[in-house]
């Protein structure tokens, strides 16, 4: 049985519709409005059991394609692109460095001064 066949039958929809009923919202969100069930992943497909399947809410559903496609075609999820993007923009440049040197070498010169005072 392939895929699309699997999907609409009536098995499928028995198991699909206990999950949705159990989990009663969606495990991203917390919403409560049109659920679906997605599979993890295929390779249990007509023997899934609840550990292969995650109960989302459709928006979060198609969120979930659009972010597991672009991993397929980047190697990166967009979360994991803005973080890196942060981090990168953390990291000081060579100049920023001997700004901050220089600043903490006068800091401690004026307060040796101070003291001495």
């Amino acid at each position: 049985m392939n895929y699309k066949e699997y999907i609409n039958s009536y098995r499928w929809k028995e198991k699909a519709r206990t999950w949705r009923r159990e989990a009663g919202c969606c495990e991203e969100c917390k919403s409560t409005r049109k659920l679906t069930c997605h599979h993890k992943d295929y390779d249990n497909l007509g023997k899934e059991t609840r550990a292969d399947i995650i109960v989302l809410c459709w928006s979060c559903h198609k969120k979930y394609h659009r972010r597991f496609l672009l991993r397929q075609r980047t190697g990166v999820f967009p979360r994991e692109r803005k973080l890196l993007s942060k981090i990168t923009t953390m990291i000081p440049t060579r100049e920023q460095l001997k700004k901050y040197v220089v600043s903490k070498r006068q800091k401690r010169m004026i307060r040796k001064r101070k003291k001495r005072q």
